[in-house]
């Protein structure tokens, strides 16, 4: 009996670019607060 189940050829989702600059904006915005943070701090 065949499989019913389509043959998967990529597990990982690579999204598009919205998605990525979604992505990069969250980091380099935790980054930079993180950044602030400990400069604020260490004054």
């Amino acid at each position: 009996m065949p499989r019913s189940q389509p043959s998967r050829r990529r597990t990982l989702y690579r999204g598009d670019p919205g998605m990525w600059s979604w992505v990069l904006h969250r980091i380099t915005g935790a980054t930079i607060f993180f950044f602030l943070f400990v400069h604020v701090l260490d004054t």
